[in-house]
């Protein structure tokens, strides 16, 4: 695949030509044509990883939650499954065949590398880029806890954005249906000093935010070896996240999410539709 990243593409370029149609009066009108709705799509790539331990040990942290470190060498990070790929279209993710032109021709758009923290706590930590291609250590990022924005939603509530770089650190209200895609650090639980829930003032209107993120957070809801119907089963075509009966995968693992834009949409997989994608312009990705 293509790991360049231009800028925005326009969806309609040069100029459109009017077609002329009578009025009643018996003059010529222009009538602009009818323009296609956008469907927003991409293509995603999923790979399992882990730490080789042998080119680098574990490395310390002295944190009370009980975090571990993940690598910060890519030589340090070993790939244990073969790359899954989806298509999001119409609003629901399918697999892509494995003739589909599109597991190659695909123009880089995101990526992240999450690792959880199981056994220690279910916080996830992430970089946002495939940490097998650099060395984390030789640039401006480190492995932080995954975080949040709360923004206003058009229709009322307020928006999850799923951000590697967020003033919240879990959501703005109660989402019952969620229980399997957040981890249990990130779920709304503010209280009063002596232990009583204090009541959200506004509800959540779904997640939002980077799509490798959110492709993330669907993955570590079951188990590596439910990872294709998981993904494929989370999400009807209106947003809304279906709960599965898999086993939850936040488990000691690691991910890399890769979007790339989908080179058999062109016009609903620009930089701009994809950066609308995100900050919920046409809905939450995940809706309650």
């Amino acid at each position: 695949m293509s790991t360049g990243r231009g800028g925005p593409q326009s969806i309609y370029s040069g100029q459109i030509s009017f077609a002329p149609s009578y009025q009643p009066s018996g003059g010529l009108a222009a009538t602009p044509p009818r323009l296609p709705a956008l469907d927003p799509g991409f293509i995603a790539k999923v790979e399992e990883i882990g730490p080789n331990y042998d080119n680098q040990p574990p490395r310390s942290q002295d944190d009370p939650r009980g975090f571990f470190s993940p690598p910060d060498q890519r030589n340090a990070l070993i790939t244990r499954s073969v790359s899954f790929f989806f298509r999001f279209r119409g609003g629901v993710l399918q697999e892509v065949p494995q003739n589909d032109a599109a597991r190659q021709q695909g123009e880089f758009y995101a990526a992240a590398t999450v690792f959880s923290q199981a056994r220690r706590t279910d916080h996830l930590l992430t970089v946002p880029f495939d940490a097998r291609t650099g060395n984390v250590s030789e640039t401006d990022y480190d492995w932080r806890c995954l975080s949040f924005r709360h923004e206003p939603a058009q229709n009322g509530g307020t928006y999850a954005f799923l951000a590697f770089i967020g003033e919240e650190e879990g959501l703005p209200a109660v989402v019952p249906a969620w229980e399997k895609l957040i981890p249990q650090p990130y779920r709304y639980q503010k209280t009063y000093e002596n232990g009583n829930p204090i009541p959200p003032g506004t509800t959540c209107a779904g997640l939002i935010g980077s799509l490798p993120l959110l492709l993330a957070l669907a993955a570590f809801s079951a188990r590596p070896d439910a990872l294709i119907p998981a993904l494929r089963e989370s999400r009807l075509a209106t947003g809304r996240w279906v709960p599965h009966n898999y086993t939850t995968g936040v488990q000691e693992r690691g991910l890399v999410v890769t979007i790339y834009k989908d080179p058999g949409n062109t016009a609903g997989s620009t930089d701009a539709v994809l950066q609308n994608l995100e900050k919920g312009v046409y809905g939450a990705f995940y809706a309650p």
